[in-house]
C-alpha cells in the first residue's frame, strides 16, 4: 500500500508465522508485480493461499529464510518494510524495535533534556515532541500502538511539569510577598500597607522593563593596548569602557564620584576612533583639556568666551554649558563629531532651564552622560538623563513620574523604601545606566570618616541668631511666600557660618600645626574671606570668580613646598572638576541644602590617587537649625551612594515647614516644662523657655 505523509513511499507490511513470512503490498497491481518479479529473478518462490476457506481473497508468502532478499528488494525499490502492528520483527526483534528505528523523536532523550529546563520551557519541548509523535502515528498506522504509549508517557510528564510550574509559581509569589514584606520591616504600622503597595508597583514596573534592560548587546573585548590611548585603565574602568562601546557610545555613566569617569569616556571615544563634543561646567574645561593630552597625546580644542583655544580639527572639542549658544557650526557638525559628552550631566536635569534646552537641541544622537550624582532634588531628575540616551523608551515625563516617583512622605521617612526604589529602577535601566560605588570596585581606596564638630556661639552672636530665628518662625507661621521663607532661612544660615569663623580657624590651625593640608567649604563667601584674611599666605581662595585655569593651578600646587596648605572653596566652584587628593581633611563651615553638594565636594579629596584616610567634619552649633539639618543631610549623604540617592528635596515647602514646626513645638514644650521644675520651684535662670508664638503650626 502507499502511505500518506511527506515521503509518500510504498509500504510493505509483513507478519512472520512459522517458516513463512506473509507480505501485504496494497491495492496497486503494478507495485505487487514489480516486487514478485524482482524476487523471482533472485530465485525466491512466492506462494499464494486463501485468507479463509470461504474467501476468494488470497495472500502471498515467502519462505522465512528468504526474508533477507525481501529486505534487499525493499531497499532497492526504496519501499518501507515494517511488521504489522504488534508483530515480531523477523530475526528475533520486535515491533518496538522497528518502531524505535522509525519514530521521529526519541522519547527518553527528550525527557532527559526536559529535566534541565525550567518547567514551562520543558513543557513546551515535550508538547512539540508529542505533536510529532501524534502526526507519525496517524501516518503510520502500523506503529500506532507503540506511538500511543509514547504519547501517553509524554502526557504524564507534561501534567507533572504543569503541576510543578504551578507549585513554583505559588512559591515564587509567596517569596515575593516575603521579600516585599522584609523591605517594609521597620515601617510604622500606619504606613506599612501603603509602603508595601508602593514597592510592589515599583517591582512590577521593573519587571516590565527588565527584558529591555537585559537585551543582548555586542560583546566587546579590549586589546592589551587601546588604540589612540595612553595610560593604564583599572579593571573596573576597562569594564566601563566596554559598557560604553557595547552601547555604541550612548549611555549614562553614573559611577560614584572619584572613579575616573572622564578617563573612561576619553578611552571609549579614542578606542572607537570617534570625535566628540564635550560640554561641562566652565571650571572643568581645562581639566578636560589636560586629561585629553595626558591620555591621548593629542591637543584638544577649548571653545570659551567666543574663541577657540587649540586646533579646531581636534578629536575633542570642549566647551561649557554657558558657551553652547555661541558654538560655531563647524565645531557642532554631527557629521564630523558624532558623539556628545555631557559632563556633570545632572546640571541638565531640569528641562525648563535654557541650559537643558540647549543641550537637548545639539544634533548629536550618540550621547555619553557623566554624573556622579544622577539625582539632586528628586527621582524625577533621572528622567531627563534617561531621555538623552533612550528617547524612544522614555517618552513621557508624566508617565515616568507616575511610575517611579514615590510618595515623598514614605521616601523621605524610610531608608528601606529609598533603597528598594533604587534597586528597582537600577534593574529597569541596566542597559543604559552604569553606576558603581567606590567600595565595590576600589578596594584600595582608604576609608572616609564623617563627624560633627559642635561649638558654641559667642553671646552676642547667639542673641543675633535668636532674633533671626524668630523672624524665620514668623515667616513660617504667617504663611508668607516661599521666597520670604527661604530669605529668612538663608539669613539664619549665613549668620551661623560667619559667627563660627573663630571655631573653624582654630581647627584649621590645629591641623596645620600637625602638618596636614586642609580644604574648607562654604556656600557663603564672607566666612571664606575672613578665614583667608586670618591665614594669609597659608591659604588660597577658590570661588566662582576664580578663572578655570587658575582653579586647576590652585588645586595642583596645594601642599607644595612654600605654597598654600589650605584651600578655602566655595562649594559651587570647588565641588566639581578638580582634584584635591593632596589634602585629607575636609571642613564644612555649614550644611548645604542637598547631599549631592556635600558628596561632590568630599569626593574632590576622597578619590583615585588618595592614599590616606579622609576625615570630614561638619561644624554644628547646638540648639540651632543645624541640629535639624544633621538629621536630614547626614542621613541623606549616607544614601548618596545609591544610584537613586536619597531624593528628598529639602528645598520644598513641606520639608522646611517641618524643619521649623518641630522646633516651635519643642520650644512650647520647653516653656511648659521650664515654668516649674519637678519640685514645683521656678526653672533655673538661664534656661531657654521661650514660648512659641501662636499655636506653633505653620
Amino acid at each position: 500500500m502507499r502511505e500518506g505523509g511527506p515521503r509518500g513511499r510504498v509500504l510493505l507490511r509483513y507478519r512472520a508465522q512459522g517458516d513463512r513470512v506473509y507480505v501485504a503490498i496494497g491495492d496497486r497491481v503494478e507495485n505487487e508485480t514489480r516486487l514478485w518479479q524482482t524476487l523471482a529473478r533472485w530465485g525466491v518462490q512466492t506462494q499464494s493461499e486463501a485468507v479463509s476457506r470461504t474467501s476468494l481473497e488470497f495472500r502471498r508468502w515467502i519462505p522465512r529464510d528468504m526474508f533477507p532478499k525481501l529486505e534487499k528488494a525493499a531497499r532497492m525499490l526504496r519501499w518501507r518494510l515494517e511488521p504489522e502492528a504488534g508483530e515480531a520483527v523477523v530475526g528475533g526483534g520486535s515491533a518496538r524495535q522497528a518502531y524505535e528505528s522509525e519514530r521521529p523523536v526519541d522519547v527518553a532523550t527528550v525527557l532527559d533534556l526536559a529535566k534541565h529546563e525550567e518547567p514551562l520551557q520543558a513543557a513546551t519541548v515535550l508538547r512539540a515532541a508529542r505533536v510529532k509523535l501524534a502526526t507519525f502515528a496517524a501516518e503510520r498506522p502500523g506503529f500506532a500502538t507503540e506511538a500511543r504509549r509514547d504519547v501517553a508517557t509524554l502526557d504524564a510528564a507534561i501534567e507533572k511539569l504543569r503541576a510543578e510550574a504551578e507549585r513554583r509559581q505559588a512559591a515564587a509569589k509567596a517569596d515575593e510577598k516575603r521579600e516585599l514584606s522584609s523591605l517594609v520591616v521597620g515601617v510604622a504600622s500606619e504606613d506599612v500597607w501603603r509602603a508595601f503597595e508602593t514597592l510592589r508597583s515599583l517591582r512590577d514596573a521593573a519587571r516590565r522593563l527588565e527584558p529591555l534592560a537585559r537585551r543582548p548587546t555586542p560583546t566587546v573585548e579590549l586589546p592589551a593596548e587601546l588604540p589612540r590611548f595612553r595610560g593604564h585603565l583599572r579593571h573596573y574602568q576597562e569594564d566601563g569602557v566596554k559598557f560604553l562601546l557595547s552601547r555604541n557610545l550612548n549611555a549614562v555613566l553614573a559611577d560614584e564620584m572619584g572613579l575616573g569617569k572622564t578617563v573612561m569616556a576619553i578611552a571609549a571615544v579614542a578606542a572607537a576612533n570617534e570625535r566628540a563634543l564635550v560640554v561641562g561646567p566652565a571650571n572643568v574645561l581645562y581639566n578636560w583639556a589636560e586629561e585629553v593630552v595626558r591620555f591621548t597625546g593629542e591637543m584638544a580644542c577649548v571653545w570659551h568666551e567666543r574663541r577657540a583655544i587649540g586646533p579646531r580639527d581636534a578629536r575633542f572639542v570642549i566647551t561649557s554649558y554657558d558657551s553652547m549658544r555661541t558654538l560655531p557650526d563647524d565645531l557642532v557638525d554631527p557629521a564630523d563629531r558624532a558623539v556628545l559628552i555631557l559632563d556633570e550631566a545632572h546640571l541638565v536635569r531640569n528641562p525648563e532651564t535654557q541650559r537643558a534646552q540647549l543641550a537637548r537641541a545639539l544634533p548629536q544622537t550618540r550621547r555619553i552622560l557623566l554624573t556622579g550624582t544622577p539625582l539632586v532634588n528628586g527621582i524625577a531628575d533621572f528622567y531627563e538623563l534617561l531621555r538623552h540616551v533612550d528617547a524612544l523608551r522614555w517618552t513621557s515625563r508624566a508617565s515616568f513620574q507616575e511610575t517611579w516617583v514615590v510618595d515623598p512622605d514614605l521616601f523621605n521617612k524610610y531608608p528601606q523604601v529609598r533603597k528598594a526604589t533604587a534597586d528597582f529602577i537600577q534593574r529597569a535601566t541596566a542597559d543604559v545606566v552604569l553606576r558603581r560605588r567606590k567600595e565595590e570596585v576600589l578596594a584600595e581606596l582608604p576609608p572616609r570618616t564623617i563627624s560633627v564638630r559642635r561649638h558654641d556661639l559667642a553671646p552676642e552672636d547667639l542673641v543675633a541668631y535668636r532674633r533671626l530665628e524668630t523672624r524665620a518662625e514668623e515667616a513660617i507661621r504667617e504663611r508668607r511666600t516661599d521666597v520670604a521663607v527661604f530669605a529668612a532661612l538663608h539669613a539664619l544660615r549665613q549668620h551661623l557660618s560667619t559667627a563660627r569663623v573663630p571655631a573653624v580657624l582654630e581647627r584649621v590651625e590645629e591641623l596645620l600645626e600637625a602638618g596636614e593640608r586642609v580644604v574648607v567649604y562654604s556656600h557663603y563667601l564672607e566666612p571664606l574671606r575672613k578665614l583667608a584674611e586670618a591665614l594669609g599666605d597659608k591659604a588660597r581662595m577658590l570661588s566662582g570668580e576664580t578663572p578655570p585655569r587658575e582653579r586647576q593651578a590652585i588645586a595642583r600646587t596645594l601642599g607644595e613646598a612654600g605654597r598654600h596648605q589650605v584651600i578655602l572653596a566655595q562649594m559651587e566652584a570647588g565641588g566639581i572638576g578638580i582634584n584635591l587628593t593632596a589634602a585629607r581633611h575636609v571642613l564644612f563651615v555649614h550644611f548645604g541644602w542637598t547631599p549631592a553638594a556635600h558628596a561632590q565636594a568630599m569626593d574632590r579629596v576622597h578619590r583615585i590617587g588618595q592614599d590616606r584616610p579622609v576625615l570630614v567634619e561638619f561644624f554644628v552649633t547646638p540648639d540651632t537649625i543645624d541640629e535639624r539639618m544633621i538629621d536630614i543631610l547626614l542621613r541623606k549623604e549616607a544614601d548618596q551612594n545609591l544610584v537613586l540617592a536619597d531624593a528628598s528635596d529639602v528645598l520644598n515647602r513641606e520639608a522646611v515647614l517641618k524643619l521649623l514646626a518641630d522646633k516651635l513645638a519643642e520650644a512650647r514644650e520647653a516653656a511648659d516644662a521650664a515654668t516649674f521644675d519637678g519640685s514645683g520651684q521656678a526653672a533655673p535662670k538661664g534656661s531657654r523657655a521661650r514660648p512659641a508664638p501662636g499655636d506653633g503650626k505653620p
